[in-house]
């Protein structure tokens, strides 16, 4: 049921009672009290309901007028009934909009089947009662009078918007995330020594320069009243090892050569540890906070963990090898069913043979051969070879190859989309959320019946009290529960629909025996097929050609 109100006349005036609507019922505004009041020829003071309506949830019931002095005995509401009656029909209502931004007028048809007139002053008589201060169109309203429209909602004034304030903003002077792909020239050749990189910074070099915020201009209501903008938010330039800043703090420098990040906010230059020979017997397992260049290999079991970036000139052998940045690996890998690289960022190696790799960005190389690899973005494999075969590639968002398989009709798994898990879990969710939302709802229910039962009796007994306890504590659990599922969902959600977009490019053969996987469409390639496309299309994997 939508909310209503009511006029109750008391021994010292006249009040409004305001009652609040069910479900998803209208709200009294205040545009169905002045009408009201109106309608009674109730003088009435439109800043005090304006007041109390702010409090409406708090104090539904106000006072708007007194009884009129000169006779008590008649009522306030007798009278206006019978002033109603000489007074000629009124055929319009004069309303603010909730924001207080609009004063707007709406028509209703004539009671007696006349044609609708409406006096110009009458309206802007109206208007000054209700302490409206921004100036009437008046011309728009003669406009109208031609010709009158039963029931629209037309705006005859306006207030003055906010010109919004506008934050500071940080301009970096360098990459902050990398493009991590190699060069390939006209031959097929890729240059690992040639990467899209600017990382790397010279001393005295400028990094970061700060863009002074801007405050808006105050806006102001119909009723005259000031609306301030947003005031913008502090925002300062954050500096940490080898940076400094000048003397107004709106420019950052590099204090020493390095490589320059950005972390939570913050600039920082990295010296990078650089490793002469072999990660081995001789160094033992490696782990460091910054960024690590090993000039040799890696060999078979020891680990190198790095927090930055890892470049490795050498071949990975059956080692471990973990970055939160990006890794580089000049030759490539060399697993022996032994290695296991993870990046959070991107994966560049030469080739990657008999190993697993795992990247949070994209993973680049010339060929990969019986591995496992998982990458959130694309898996490019490009260059002379270009091929896949054998083992499980996986991509978030599209893999491309030269060669997928091999004419010995070796099995390789293809599989475009999100991680099975996040799948699973996405699933669960959606179904935990609905039995999540009517849980709240029956809680809801039991504390209004509680409440109510409390109204009617004064106070409850023990056993209820208990059970108001249980289930206001039960409300708190839920509602945590219900906004972390919520976050959780969107996360999911934007990984989810991404499925549809993966696809799968090949530009030379496809050979028997792979399988491709995109979503949860599924194709066996049982004949060669030449420069395809591969993409989801409904329940199947459509192909057309590149």
């Amino acid at each position: 049921m939508d909310g209503y109100l009511e006029i109750r006349e008391l021994e010292d005036g006249i009040y409004i009672e305001v009652f609040s609507p069910s479900e998803d019922g209208k709200k009294i505004e205040i545009g169905d009290i002045t009408n009201k009041l109106q309608e009674r020829n109730i003088d009435y003071d439109i800043t005090f309901i304006l007041n109390a309506f702010e409090n409406i949830d708090k104090q539904s019931l106000f006072k708007v007028s007194e009884l009129p002095v000169d006779n008590r005995e008649k009522t306030t509401l007798e009278t206006t009934e019978e002033i109603e009656e000489e007074v000629e029909e009124k055929n319009y209502s004069l309303y603010v909009s909730e924001d207080q931004m609009k004063l707007l007028i709406k028509f209703s048809p004539s009671k007696t089947n006349k044609k609708i007139m409406v006096k110009l002053q009458d309206i802007l008589d109206e208007a000054f009662k209700m302490k409206i201060t921004v100036p009437v169109n008046d011309k728009l309203l003669l406009e109208i009078f031609d010709d009158i429209e039963v029931h629209k909602e037309y705006t005859i004034a306006n207030g003055i918007n906010v010109v919004p304030s506008k934050e500071a903003e940080i301009q970096y002077h360098f990459k902050t995330e990398k493009d991590f792909r190699p060069e390939v020239d006209e031959e097929g050749n890729v240059n690992y020594h040639k990467l899209h990189v600017v990382a790397n910074v010279k001393k005295e070099q400028l990094l970061a320069t700060l863009i002074p915020s801007f405050e808006g201009i105050s806006g102001m209501n119909v009723f005259g009243k000031e609306i301030k903008p947003s005031k913008p938010k502090f925002v300062k330039l954050k500096r940490g090892k080898n940076v400094s800043i000048n003397s107004e703090f709106t420019e950052l420098y590099a204090e020493a050569d390095g490589l320059v990040k950005l972390e939570d906010g913050k600039v920082t230059v990295h010296n990078s540890y650089d490793i002469t020979g072999n990660v081995g017997s001789s160094t033992g397992d490696v782990e460091f906070q910054g960024s690590i260049v090993v000039n040799g290999n890696v060999m078979t079991g020891f680990k190198l963990i790095a927090k930055g970036d890892i470049e490795v000139l050498g071949v990975v052998e059956g080692a471990i090898v973990e970055a939160g940045g990006n890794i580089l690996l000049h030759r490539g890998i060399q697993g022996m069913n032994r290695c296991r690289v993870q990046a959070g960022g991107n994966v560049i190696a030469r080739y990657i043979e008999n190993g697993e790799v795992i990247a949070g960005g994209m993973v680049h190389s010339e060929a990969i051969l019986h591995s496992i690899v998982s990458a959130k973005e694309e898996v490019k494999v490009e260059g002379k070879k270009g091929m896949i075969t054998g083992g499980t590639v996986r991509s978030g968002t599209e893999i491309s190859a030269n060669i997928l398989g091999s004419h010995m009709g070796t099995a390789t798994n293809i599989e475009v989309g999100i991680d099975p898990i996040i799948w699973d879990e996405y699933n669960d969710l959606n179904k935990e959320y609905p039995k999540m939302i009517s849980d709240a709802e029956k809680i809801e229910q039991v504390m209004a019946l509680l409440n109510k039962r409390k109204e009617i009796d004064g106070e409850l007994d023990e056993q209820k009290k208990e059970m108001y306890i249980s289930a206001t504590r039960n409300k708190i659990i839920l509602s945590n529960k219900i906004s972390k599922a919520e976050k959780r969902l969107e996360e999911l959600k934007y990984e989810v629909e991404r499925r549809n977009d993966g696809r799968v490019k090949v530009r030379n053969v496809v050979y028997p025996g792979v399988r491709i996987t995109i979503g949860t469409a599924k194709y066996f390639v049982r004949d060669e097929i030449k420069y395809v496309l591969m993409q989801k299309d409904g329940a199947d994997v459509k192909l057309s050609s590149l």
